[in-house]
C-alpha cells in the first residue's frame, strides 16, 4: 500500500499551489529540527494558506484513498 500525501491531494485538488506547499514543506522542516513536529495539513492553515474545512475534507479523502488501496 502506497502512501498518500495530503499535499499532493490539496495540490490535485488545486486547494494550494506548488509554492505554498514547498514552502510549507520548509517550515515543516525547520521545525522538525527545533524539535517539533507538525503536519503539513496544519502548518497550511496555520500560515492562512489553507481553510481548515478543506483541510479536513482533504483528511477524508485521504481516508477513503487509503482504504481503496
Amino acid at each position: 500500500m502506497s502512501k498518500i500525501l495530503i499535499g499532493e491531494i490539496l495540490l490535485e485538488q488545486g486547494f494550494i499551489d506548488g509554492e505554498k506547499l514547498n514552502e510549507a514543506l520548509d517550515i515543516q522542516n525547520r521545525k522538525r529540527q527545533a524539535g517539533e513536529d507538525k503536519k503539513i495539513g496544519e502548518i497550511l492553515v496555520d500560515e492562512g494558506w489553507l481553510d481548515e474545512g478543506i483541510l479536513l475534507d482533504a483528511l477524508v479523502m485521504q481516508d477513503k484513498k487509503k482504504n481503496e488501496s
